[in-house]
């Protein structure tokens, strides 16, 4: 017996598998005959005999999910279920003979509507150029949708005929294993992935074909060229400003950052030369604005959000990216925005102050000797984050916090207020803790027992509560119905 024959043999018995199951016990002993022919020099007939006889094989598989020997039994003298094969016969009779060529016919029909498309349009009366031009692009996205449909009507097609086939051979030959492999593989769109044509393509040419024909759509049935301004993304914008700070930085004197920015992204960072760079992103006038007041020491920077001229059609989009010097002293920092994700990496003040309505907040490394975050709808992340006095003030949203000392010995008061989300604080080392979860899980873990909670008072009307940090002295304030 060859390995083939024995595999074949195998694979026959497992019928009473699942074909996932059976699939992969077949693979697992394709690859020990494959790994004991190579690594240790055995043939055919010695891994043969080493595993036994095919049927006492499949016999033991069987024990080991659980089906009795006389169920498998019966399995190999009929293998073809009377009552089944009659429910499929029907099913053939009443609902594949009609279903199938229904799809055809409607696959067909999408055909010959795009080999006819030509002549309808080539029959419209005489245009301008501009007209025969806006034309011909939205018969061209009608085009590409036509054929999109004709691709998608032919994988459903062929997707529903596959599947009553397989049915039909798991009914009527169940020990048929090769056709249902076979058939598994009936499809137009694993035919072209295996030609390198992925589904991004076809997404692509989709979101290209709609947006064609509905832009010269609009324009043919509105009659106004104007609207085209008006359609799509606007371009994106870019303005950089670099200054030189060495002056500022051997002064010594303490500065003061001050950013209102609206709907913006916002990143702040330090580097390591003695240059500040703004980089300023964006597709509409946000009538940006950066002033250095070198005399009273404040950085100012504002865009006005009110005053963008966004249509239903198009919306802003803009960014903004601070980098200052990391020797330039700054004393404190305000951030006002409105919906945006605020980044604030490498940074060390002595006041920071946040405020955002909706977005993310998240803080990596961050020094301050008192900070104030508040966020009414979004989630705050405060990685390796040390500040002395914190205060965190949320509607709606879910806080992480982790500090990036061992034992921040001068940490004095941390107060959190979060209205509906869950708070975590995970290695966060304050004398004084108070917190408001109205809404959520609170969870603080400190993985060193080193450091106790001098006083830690905790409000809660719903959530779970998990401590696991030393606390002096603790009050709980429960509420849960």
């Amino acid at each position: 017996m060859t390995k083939k024959e024995y595999l074949h043999i195998l694979d026959n018995e497992l019928v009473l598998l699942d074909e996932e199951i059976a699939d992969d016990i077949l693979e697992y002993y394709k690859n020990r005959f494959e790994e004991e022919k190579r690594f240790e020099n055995k043939s055919e007939t010695e891994i043969i005999e080493a595993l036994g006889d095919p049927y006492e094989l499949a016999k033991r598989i069987y024990s080991s999910y659980g089906i009795k020997p006389e169920k498998w039994q019966s399995a190999r003298q009929e293998d073809v279920d009377v009552w089944k094969a009659v429910g499929v016969i029907s099913f053939d009779i009443l609902v594949a003979s009609w279903l199938i060529p229904l799809l055809v016919f409607v696959t067909l029909s999408v055909l010959a509507a795009f080999v006819t498309f030509p002549f309808v349009m080539s029959s419209l009366p005489s245009f301008g150029l501009s007209d025969r031009f806006l034309i011909i692009v939205f018969s061209f996205g009608v085009y590409s949708l036509l054929i999109l449909l004709i691709l998608g009507l032919t994988e459903i097609t062929l997707i529903i005929t596959r599947m009553i086939l397989i049915l039909n051979v798991k009914i009527l030959s169940p020990r048929n294993k090769t056709t249902s492999r076979m058939l598994k593989g009936m499809s137009l769109f694993q035919w072209m992935r295996s030609v390198k044509m992925g589904r991004n393509i076809f997404l692509n040419l989709g979101m290209i074909a709609i947006s064609i024909v509905a832009i010269s759509f609009l324009i043919i049935t509105t009659e106004r060229s104007d609207i085209l301004s008006a359609i799509g993304a606007q371009p994106s914008m870019e303005n950089t400003i670099i200054r030189d700070l060495t002056t500022e930085i051997e002064g010594g004197d303490e500065y003061r950052v001050k950013l209102d920015v609206g709907d913006m992204q916002v990143s702040i960072v330090r580097n390591h030369t003695n240059e500040m760079k703004i980089e300023h992103k964006y597709n509409m006038d946000d009538f940006f604005t950066y002033v250095l007041d070198e005399e009273n020491n404040i950085l100012r920077i504002q865009t006005q959000h009110e005053n963008i001229q966004e249509t239903f059609l198009s919306e802003y989009d803009g960014s903004i990216t601070l980098s200052l010097p990391d020797q330039l002293i700054v004393d404190e920092m305000i951030i006002t925005a409105e919906n945006s994700t605020l980044e604030v990496l490498h940074f060390s003040v002595n006041s920071l102050q946040i405020n955002i309505s909706e977005g993310n907040i998240n803080l990596f490394k961050t020094i301050a000797i008192d900070s104030e975050i508040t966020n009414d709808n979004g989630n705050v992340s405060l990685l390796y984050f040390d500040s002395i006095n914190t205060r965190i003030n949320m509607k709606e949203g879910y806080l992480f916090m982790s500090q990036n000392n061992n034992v921040l010995s001068d940490g004095e008061k941390l107060a959190i207020t979060n209205l509906s989300g869950d708070i975590y604080l995970e290695d966060v080392f304050y004398e004084e803790v108070i917190v408001i979860a109205t809404l959520g899980d609170f969870s603080y873990m400190n993985r060193t027992n080193v450091y106790e909670v001098g006083y830690f008072e905790i409000t809660s009307s719903e959530g779970l509560i998990i401590l696991e940090v030393p606390i002096i002295e603790e009050v709980q304030n429960i509420d849960q119905e």
